[in-house]
């Protein structure tokens, strides 16, 4: 429960919210791979894959009513979401998250949170180009105990595309991530 109102903090404040395997960076970009937790926990209990041409139907679409989501959207090129759930303990999520900070930050990526608890992990990276943000990766991996069985979840978001961290709050409340 610390990590989530940590990270809900983190978000509020800093981001102005509501935004494996060793990974695998596409060549020229900021995607990230969170499919390979599927052979570990089974299929996602959320899984979002917005590409640039969703994103810019959405965008499209939603203009005349909402011209400031459009503005928003305009720059992203991708974003995706996984959240497994952990029936049993999150060793194994934990790993993959400490093999991708490896990776991201080998890539340059730059370190904005990092939360380590016995049983959770939490880490938010940004990657610039230029000075201007380009990508968004939010990695979270907790548990809570409950009837004395391990529970949890695993929590992996990236945004690609031009991002305005200012506002973030909005893209993500607009999509309701």
């Amino acid at each position: 429960m610390k990590t989530r109102t940590l990270i809900a903090l983190f978000s509020a404040c800093v981001l102005n919210l509501a935004l494996l395997a060793a990974p695998s960076l596409a060549a020229g970009n900021s995607t990230l791979d969170f499919d390979s937790l599927r052979k570990d926990y089974g299929n996602p209990m959320v899984e979002i894959n917005l590409s640039k041409q969703l994103i810019g139907l959405l965008g499209s679409l939603t203009k005349n009513e909402n011209p400031e989501l459009a503005e928003l959207t305009a720059n992203i090129e991708n974003i995706t979401v996984r959240v497994y759930q952990l029936d049993t303990n999150a060793d194994k999520a934990i790993a993959l998250v400490d093999k991708t900070t490896k990776a991201l930050k080998k890539d340059k990526w730059e370190p904005i949170v990092s939360v380590s608890e016995a049983d959770s992990k939490v880490r938010i990276f940004s990657k610039t180009k230029n000075n201007i943000m380009d990508g968004l990766v939010v990695m979270v991996v907790g548990q809570e105990p409950k009837d004395g069985s391990p529970k949890g979840e695993a929590v992996f978001i990236n945004i690609v595309g031009q991002i305005d961290p200012a506002r973030i709050g909005e893209l993500t409340a607009a999509l309701d991530i």
